[in-house]
């Protein structure tokens, strides 16, 4: 019988005990990947008519009741009793009820009643604020308390989390936190200090596992923020909700659905992206609306089942431009432009940057029969923001 020369031996056993608490060490630090449970990630100013995402929320938590938390709010003895009577109007009267946890007593986060009453119910519904306010009761200083554990629970038990602007943000980690398109393009992301230009990002709750999540994006002209914090995160893809809008993530499968009107749902792909001389190249924009789904996992949209493909339009094309890129809604409007012209660059202007929107060989668009711009779905348009020429290019550099 051959002999196992005992140094040997104890250099295999040593390398194998490394090697797990190699793996260990790697699966702790490794990001929460949720496998269960439903999300419904509202861009914020959420209108009572709109019964599409109400009626998803209800639908989502069944014979269940939802617990409403006002932790981002300022006004939480407002919002909290107004969101909860919102969405009683759809699930029936008795359905939802106030969770007190807000700045004043954000220690309650980590209590056993806390944990038991969240629990209690199917449903969760953050209401709009500071969504630093959330991370600061529910995660401090990067710590879980027993009512972020009981939130993961409820997910882990198939029950859906919902959140209206600051409760959209709050969705992914790292999270969004504040900052304008234009200073981020300039700046990057924010340092130390209140009044630190850039956009501010740090850790959130970290509910949706596919990318970073934004908010009142379209209407508040966010895009160039989202964009900086991928970079500034290496995160690959980023989804932005606008005003009155949603999606639902079925962490189930890894399906999201656009809810709530037409183009309300903008993916941000950076993937294929190339940084040069501060200028972006090759970001990739895909814009959804009601009825139309993304895989995260990989960015591909499926349009909603009765949408066609939109023959290019012939003619002379139009010189589609803005002034205001940040302005209201100018990038939706510009993008449809585009789609129904002949032209296939669009350019809007930013104080220190101009943003090209491209049409190019991965670029298509979808429509429902009869053509209405309302219905458009856009797949994989391009955009490069190239820096204007001046002293702005190398602050942009730095």
């Amino acid at each position: 019988m051959r002999s196992v020369d005992s140094r040997r031996f104890a250099g295999i056993l040593c390398g194998a005990v490394l090697f797990l608490a190699g793996a260990l060490l790697l699966s702790a630090c490794a990001p929460r990947r949720a496998t269960n449970g439903h999300l419904v990630v509202i861009g914020g100013s959420l209108r009572e008519s709109n019964t599409e995402i109400y009626n998803r929320i209800a639908e989502l938590t069944g014979e269940g009741t939802i617990g409403v938390l006002p932790t981002a709010s300022g006004v939480p003895d407002e919002s909290g009793p107004a969101a909860a009577e919102r969405l009683e109007s759809y699930t029936g009267e008795g359905r939802a009820t106030v969770i007190d946890i807000t700045t004043e007593n954000p220690e309650a986060a980590n209590t056993r009643e806390t944990a038991e009453e969240i629990a209690s119910h199917d449903g969760i519904f953050f209401t709009g604020g500071d969504q630093a306010r959330v991370t600061a009761a529910f995660r401090p200083d990067g710590r879980d308390t027993r009512g972020y554990r009981a939130l993961e629970e409820l997910l882990g038990r198939d029950g859906v989390i919902a959140g209206t602007s600051a409760g959209a943000a709050m969705m992914s980690d790292p999270m969004i936190m504040g900052g304008t398109s234009t200073a981020a393009l300039l700046h990057g992301r924010a340092g130390e200090g209140e009044d630190a230009p850039g956009v501010l990002i740090g850790p959130g709750m970290g509910f949706f596992p596919y990318g970073i999540t934004d908010q009142h994006s379209l209407a508040r002209g966010r895009l160039g923020r989202l964009i900086v914090a991928l970079d500034e995160t290496a995160t690959d893809f980023g989804f932005a909700v606008d005003d009155n809008r949603a999606f639902h993530a079925d962490l189930n499968t890894g399906v999201l659905e656009a809810l709530g009107g037409p183009q309300g749902f903008l993916f941000v792909d950076v993937t294929r992206t190339t940084r040069s001389a501060g200028g972006s190249y090759g970001v990739r924009l895909s814009l959804l609306g009601s009825g139309d789904r993304l895989l995260a996992e990989n960015g591909e949209v499926i349009p909603a089942v009765e949408k066609i493909r939109l023959t290019p339009p012939e003619g002379e094309p139009g010189e589609l431009a803005a002034e205001d890129a940040w302005g209201r809604h100018v990038i939706r409007d510009l993008i449809v432009e585009l789609a129904f012209d002949p032209a296939t660059e669009a350019v809007a202007q930013d104080e220190n940057f101009e943003l090209h929107f491209v049409e190019d060989d991965w670029t298509r668009y979808w429509v429902a029969p009869g053509g209405d711009p309302e219905t458009l779905t856009v797949v994989d348009l391009r955009l490069d923001i190239i820096p204007k020429p001046g002293e702005t290019v190398a602050q942009a550099a730095d």
